[in-house]
């Protein structure tokens, strides 16, 4: 298949490493922080490409135009109005609920620069949902991709959780 041809050609001619483990549960989130670049995107797509893992991602719904729309949705994207507030939670949870294999990777920053204080929907989407969260990672300093072994242990206090996510977070280096 070309995806995972493009995939295994990035790792093979870069420096670039894919570490880490492959969530086996046919339901999960994927939180990918932290994320300061639109090569985020790139790198975490083509290791999505060679370890199989096909999680569905929020996207601007402006990105869903003809014919960049085509490749939006081939990617995977889900479109999201932005401008207006939405229940996007609880359509999330209800697609995780209704779907036999769903996962969903997010950024938890909700933005491509560090900030301090994190979204809390995907706290609410997988907890709704009773599905584990993993800690996928780009580490620009080692060059490596992948998603922690273990996932969150969900305390059910969401700003207890973040601040866990955010110092098993800070051994990775951004852009």
């Amino acid at each position: 298949m070309i995806k995972t041809f493009l995939g295994k050609a990035f790792f093979a001619l870069t420096d670039w490493k894919i570490t880490g483990h492959v969530p086996q549960e046919k339901k999960y989130v994927v939180l990918q922080a932290p994320h300061t670049s639109n090569w985020d995107f790139l790198i975490g797509k083509l290791f999505n490409f060679v370890v199989k893992m096909n999680p569905k991602i929020f996207v601007k719904k402006e990105l869903f135009v003809f014919p960049i729309g085509i490749f939006t949705r081939m990617l995977g994207g889900i479109p999201v109005d932005r401008s207006r507030k939405t229940s996007l939670v609880e359509d999330t949870v209800e697609i995780f609920k209704n779907s036999e294999i769903f996962s969903l990777a997010i950024t938890p920053e909700g933005s491509r620069s560090r900030r301090e204080i994190w979204k809390k929907g995907f706290h609410h989407i997988a907890t709704q949902a009773n599905v584990p969260v993993y800690l996928g990672y780009i580490d620009y300093k080692l060059k490596e991709v992948g998603v922690e072994e273990e996932p969150l242990k969900m305390t059910g206090d969401v700003d207890v959780d973040i601040e866990e996510l955010k110092r098993r977070y800070s051994k990775y280096h951004a852009i």
